[in-house]
């Protein structure tokens, strides 16, 4: 078989799709932000640590400068407008909260809010940062959890009940049943 050249611009299209998480974070001031983040994993189970890339122009960023914590909202597939929207405009100018109308929920052990309408939340401090590039890597200390009822079905993900969102690349989103969607948020 064959394989064509690919650009090296476009190379996270290759490994794509990535789980899209919405994460919470918020100032000093308590003011909160979501940004759609897609490059997240697990980096450790003991202790249990997962990291995420984030730019530094991001505003989120600097939310979690000033509050060094933040909750991963796990999102369901029917989620990719509010997902995208919240990637695709800057807390700075839009209360994303109010103009995706995602409720703020009290988070168990981090002062940051999760997102009510989230499928599970993963709660962190943040532990370490890294440069990597046009990016910072971020290393939370997972210190709670919590997932809406029927999301883990002995022990594990229930995929029919709580679709997996998969973030292709630019507007694009597919879940677990290979629909793919390209929802438009009006800001382009």
């Amino acid at each position: 078989m064959s394989k064509q050249p690919v650009s090296v611009s476009r190379f996270t299209r290759l490994i794509h799709p990535m789980p899209a998480f919405l994460v919470t974070c918020a100032g000093e001031d308590g003011h909160a932000n979501a940004v759609a983040i897609a490059w997240l994993t697990p980096v450790s189970i003991n202790p249990p640590l997962l990291a995420f890339a984030i730019r530094q122009q991001r505003y989120s960023y600097r939310l979690l400068q000033e509050n060094p914590a933040f909750v991963v909202n796990v999102m369901a597939y029917e989620r990719a407008v509010e997902v995208l929207f919240c990637g695709r405009c800057s807390g700075r100018d839009v209360d994303k909260f109010a103009t995706a109308s995602l409720t703020q929920v009290a988070a168990e052990a981090v002062s940051i809010p999760a997102i009510g309408e989230a499928l599970a939340h993963v709660e962190c401090e943040v532990e370490a940062e890294y440069p990597a590039g046009d990016h910072v890597i971020v290393v939370g200390r997972v210190v709670a959890a919590a997932a809406e009822e029927g999301v883990l079905v002995e022990g594990w993900r229930d995929l029919v009940t709580a679709p997996a969102l998969f973030h292709l690349g630019g507007s694009r989103f597919t879940t677990t049943s290979g629909e793919v969607s390209e929802p438009d948020v009006g800001l382009d």
